[in-house]
């Protein structure tokens, strides 16, 4: 994906400043993405480490608010990884076996049951600039 997703939306209410709960990232003034998805980047893309958190709970939504509305079409995959309780959460590496898949924007079939096709219809994340998933009640704190 080639959009910058710099605010969180915690209870419905967007963050009023750009990188306050997520971490600052290189395409920071721009839309370009990872190209090599064997690269560090591929985790956090990440400039410089956070400098804040945000406290969402199990079974709560959370959505992300993007620079421009997203221009392509295909699903959007949310993943997290559980922060160790010994750990600062602004500078700890998420490196390794440490993520999960918490949510996913994909394709909706046509009614008809026909093949998928390149519209909003289809992928429902396309023209949009928020975009939300609903954590998982099992999800353990952290």
């Amino acid at each position: 994906m080639l959009d910058r997703f710099s605010k969180l939306i915690v209870n419905g209410e967007a963050e009023a400043k750009e990188w306050q709960s997520v971490r600052q990232t290189k395409n920071y003034q721009g839309n370009f993405g990872v190209t090599d998805v064997n690269s560090a980047d591929m985790r956090c893309f990440q400039m410089k480490p956070g400098s804040g958190y945000a406290t969402v709970s199990a079974g709560e939504e959370l959505g992300f608010v993007a620079m421009s509305a997203v221009t392509h079409f295909g699903p959007v995959q949310f993943y997290m990884a559980r922060v160790p309780d010994s750990a600062d959460i602004n500078t700890w590496e998420p490196a390794g076996n440490v993520w999960f898949k918490a949510g996913a924007i994909d394709a909706v079939p046509s009614a008809n049951g026909g093949a998928l096709t390149s519209g909003e219809a289809t992928w429902p994340a396309y023209s949009k600039i928020s975009l939300f998933f609903v954590i998982f009640a099992s999800a353990r704190p952290g």
